[in-house]
């Protein structure tokens, strides 16, 4: 999560929350959420947009969620069957996914990857499948990395 503030003339205008569902800003603002969106979160290219959009506003970030660490591949592996999920089960099911092209990426993901972040779009696929909800996810996350 990414908050900033803007100021105009010393007095503070918009607040702007950004996650990764959406961009939220009060009071309204026209055309912002959507040049945010543009900026795939990435904090400096939506500081440099903002900054081009209306030159009479000063955005500062007020907040930012530090990101979530990268996990080895083992630190990774071990979370997963010490909460009791079967390594040969998962492999099953990325055999069942019904795009080949798809499959072929997730099955690269998990067989070669060194490092899993916790953002990653195949990373969250794969949870989909495995019926894990957010909260979950985090708690083996978070486990994962006292491994």
């Amino acid at each position: 999560m990414l908050k900033l503030v803007s100021n105009r003339e010393g007095v503070e205008i918009h607040q702007l929350e950004i996650t990764d569902s959406g961009c939220t800003i009060t009071p309204a603002f026209a055309g912002v959420c959507e040049l945010v969106n543009q900026c795939g979160g990435d904090k400096r290219k939506i500081l440099n947009a903002l900054a081009q959009f209306d030159k009479n506003y000063v955005w500062a970030v007020t907040y930012e969620t530090p990101p979530v660490p990268a996990l080895t591949r083992r630190q990774f592996r071990l979370a997963l069957v010490t909460n009791g999920y079967s390594l040969t089960d998962i492999e099953a099911l990325i055999e069942q996914i019904p795009d080949e092209m798809q499959k072929q990426i997730i099955k690269i993901e998990w067989q070669d990857a060194t490092t899993f972040i916790r953002t990653n779009p195949n990373l969250l696929t794969m949870a989909d499948l495995m019926g894990l909800s957010t909260g979950q996810v985090d708690a083996l996350w978070s486990q994962a990395l006292t491994f």
